[in-house]
């Protein structure tokens, strides 16, 4: 299922480029990290960990947004382009800064907590991707001062806008098929002649995966349960039955809508 970002309010928020030069003293070093209190993510946005509602045009006296784009970008190394390095499609924002010292976010020596104004479950990371993978922000071609503040908001660079989410919608629908296609390997391999039969999953809680967006992790000895069930025949033509390797992939292809694109 394709992602579709265009309608989320966003903020680019650069990371590791103020006064101060040393990174492990910036506030914002704990941001691509998960919490070791409860794994969630929690970020600064420098310089004054505010976040201004005004500039993501939301009209409202609540304290916090849910469901907003944010990106991480920072310095490519030895130049003043920026690169995008992480991000979140449902992070929760906070006008002001929260000051929680339960969630360890020190620095200096335990001296000074982070405060943070942005939250979620997840963060795609894509610091390390290959060179040629990497989305570049040339500000030559915009503003040579867009990062003066360190963020800026949806709508302030129009065209910039519509490459980058075309990029990071790009990259979730090529993860989903990553995955898709590990989660089908998983299933072929899986041996129903090891270990009993599973009951009653329908009752159970499930469990979540949160590499891009949320999705309900995916059991292969469920899948592969429910496919020796129906005698692995195609849901989509009960005509149809092949053996099961075939029949996995094949079904797969045929009902993927939508092709991936070039990077």
């Amino acid at each position: 299922m394709k992602t579709d970002l265009k309608n989320k309010k966003f903020i680019v928020v650069d990371l590791y480029s103020g006064r101060n030069s040393e990174k492990d003293t910036m506030h914002e070093i704990f941001n691509l990290s998960p919490n070791p209190y409860d794994g969630r993510y929690y970020g600064y946005c420098p310089r004054t960990d505010k976040i201004n509602f005004g500039s993501l045009k939301i009209r409202t006296k609540d304290e916090k947004l849910d469901g907003i784009l944010v990106i991480y970008v920072q310095k490519v190394k030895g130049g003043s382009n920026r690169e995008i390095i992480g991000f979140c499609d449902n992070a929760t924002v906070h006008r002001e800064g929260i000051d929680n010292p339960s969630l360890c976010r020190t620095i200096n020596n335990d001296k000074i907590v982070c405060t943070y104004s942005i939250e979620s479950d997840y963060i795609c990371d894509l610091g390390n991707l290959e060179e040629d993978k990497k989305f570049i922000i040339k500000i030559t071609d915009y503003k040579p001062d867009m990062f003066r503040a360190q963020r800026f908001y949806k709508d302030k660079y129009p065209e910039l806008d519509k490459k980058m989410i075309a990029y990071l919608e790009n990259y979730l629908e090529e993860k989903e098929l990553e995955d898709d296609a590990a989660s089908q390997e998983k299933i072929q391999r899986e041996d129903l002649t090891d270990g009993d039969r599973l009951e009653n999953t329908s009752e159970s809680k499930p469990e979540y995966t949160n590499s891009g967006s949320t999705f309900v992790k995916k059991n292969p000895r469920i899948s592969k349960q429910a496919l020796d069930s129906a005698d692995y025949k195609c849901v989509a033509d009960h005509t149809r039955s092949e053996d099961e390797s075939r029949h996995i992939i094949d079904c797969r292809n045929r009902h993927r809508h939508e092709p991936l694109r070039d990077g």
